[in-house]
């Protein structure tokens, strides 16, 4: 009898360390924000695309992408292209590269810094829960 409970002793731990919990922190539903980039006409790659709440959230978020040769990109917070939490956001853009040495995505941003800037931004979203946000064709300038 000792044995049998001990067995569904420890069964019963093991099912209740199986559970699917998140690790990290906790984490807000997200939701697509889609759209192409152009440069002067064209579309172009490597462009980072920031999210900026505006206003507070319930978490704190960093939401972006980088466009692709195709100048489409699709934000992502948690993972890639998984979007942004429902909310407000203001759009930044920087046209850099990957160092090749680090890894790492810095300037000299070919925009000029003209779109860096929050408080300046012309570019905003609005997302809503359950939809795909889709900015269509976002059209920036070096001039």
């Amino acid at each position: 009898m000792f044995t049998l409970s001990l067995a569904l002793s420890i069964v019963l731990l093991a099912l209740l360390g199986c559970g699917s919990k998140q690790k990290g922190p906790p984490r807000e539903a997200t939701y697509p924000i889609i759209g192409v980039i152009t440069v002067d006409g064209e579309p172009v790659e490597q462009i980072r695309v920031t999210c900026h709440p505006v206003g507070a959230g319930t978490l704190p978020t960093a939401s972006s992408a980088y466009s692709t040769a195709d100048g489409g990109f699709s934000i992502g917070t948690y993972e890639a292209g998984d979007g942004a939490p429902a909310g407000e956001y203001k759009l930044t853009f920087m046209w850099g590269a990957i160092n090749l040495m680090s890894g790492r995505y810095d300037g000299p941003d070919k925009l000029k810094g003209r779109y860096s800037k929050v408080e300046t931004s012309e570019f905003s979203v609005t997302v809503e829960d359950g939809k795909e946000n889709d900015m269509c064709l976002i059209a920036l300038t070096t001039k």
